[in-house]
């Protein structure tokens, strides 16, 4: 019993030790097992290295292939952005040429030209500009669906077919369809004899809106080419008539500058009217869309020569805008053409509008 306990190994505390007589057998065992467990722990740290370097070459490599540890979970269109970059830079390679078709033509591809400008329109022939006649002009008045439809303003033809519900047949501007009625945008003359080029006689604004207009349908129709007649010859270079238009702009725009500035010192009153009770003007800061500092009174302001007025605010302090040398210190009251409201004290800032002739 004693013999294979001790061959088993003590099963508790209390079992009696081995005999010394066996410490020999007992080394030689120990020496062996020793080795063993250095050879097993060899080859585990050599597998760890293994598998070490293993896994720092799959990083290194997934490093430069600019992959994520996600590969697998990647969608297709993860991977297209990744490709999108090097698509587009291939594309950029090649610098596209600017359209060459010419896109004021009556087959034209939609692509506008560059109009020139409202203030200065084009005065110098060009390869691009399209030179119609009166008579080839009338064939694009709407009539016929098959064809665009053109209209001429100042000589400068625009087509105008987007808007076709107004310009066409049907269309409520129909008449300025096919032809240059100029003069009937600003004089609202839509008859024959109103629908012309000519615009001699208008008065400033109405010059100034012919230019208005004229900037509206480079902004939002096609520019097609120059009419030869009234305001471009045959060579599509400008006409003498064309100069005077020109020289009216300039005069109008000039005295609009100058309307401003009046504006600005005598600006326009207030004015209310209600039946039965008449009507009646007075003064505010903001008067006559005219903010400043002051509020005035109303007077009528007559011009040289004329028995028209119109009712503008006056300051009422501080020295004249004419820079002349009145110690008074009432503003602009001293002015020899405002003439005060009948029945209306002089200081008031409201009057009723009577008779004030």
């Amino acid at each position: 019993m004693a013999s294979r306990r001790r061959q088993g190994g003590p099963e508790k505390s209390g079992d009696l030790p081995l005999p010394t007589g066996g410490s020999d057998k007992k080394s030689r065992g120990s020496s062996s097992s020793s080795g063993s467990v250095l050879v097993i722990l060899v080859v585990l740290a050599t597998v760890a290295a293994g598998v070490f370097v293993f896994r720092a070459e799959i990083e290194e490599f997934v490093s430069k292939q600019g992959l994520t540890e996600s590969t697998s979970d990647r969608t297709e269109a993860d991977i297209s952005d990744r490709r999108e970059p090097v698509r587009r830079e291939a594309e950029s390679d090649e610098i596209p040429e600017p359209p060459t078709a010419d896109p004021i033509s009556a087959d034209s591809t939609g692509q506008e030209d560059t109009p020139p400008p409202a203030s200065s329109p084009a005065s110098e022939s060009s390869n691009k500009d399209r030179l119609l006649t009166v008579e080839e002009l009338k064939q694009f008045d709407g009539s016929d669906e098959s064809k665009p439809i053109y209209l001429a303003m100042l000589g400068q033809v625009f087509d105008v077919t987007k808007g076709k519900q107004h310009y066409g047949k049907d269309g409520g501007y129909g008449f300025f369809a096919g032809k240059d009625g100029t003069r009937a945008f600003v004089s609202g003359e839509f008859t024959e004899d109103g629908l012309v080029a000519d615009v001699t006689g208008l008065d400033n604004a109405k010059v100034i809106g012919i230019e208005e207009w004229l900037g509206f349908y480079h902004k939002d129709y096609t520019y097609v080419g120059k009419l030869i007649g009234t305001y471009y010859d045959e060579n599509g270079q400008t006409t003498e008539t064309y100069a005077k238009y020109r020289e009216m702009l300039k005069a109008a725009q000039g005295a609009n500058l100058a309307e401003e500035e009046f504006r600005k010192l005598f600006p326009p009153c207030n004015s209310h009217w209600a039946q039965g009770k008449g009507g009646s003007v007075w003064c505010s800061k903001e008067s006559g869309g005219i903010n400043r500092d002051w509020a005035g009174v109303p007077r009528r302001y007559f011009k040289a020569g004329s028995d028209n007025y119109k009712c503008v605010c006056v300051r009422t302090t501080g020295a004249p805008s004419s820079g002349e040398d009145d110690k008074r210190n009432i503003g602009d009251l001293g002015n020899p053409n405002l003439r005060t409201y009948n029945y209306c004290h002089p200081e008031s800032a409201t009057c009723k509008m009577e008779d004030d002739k």
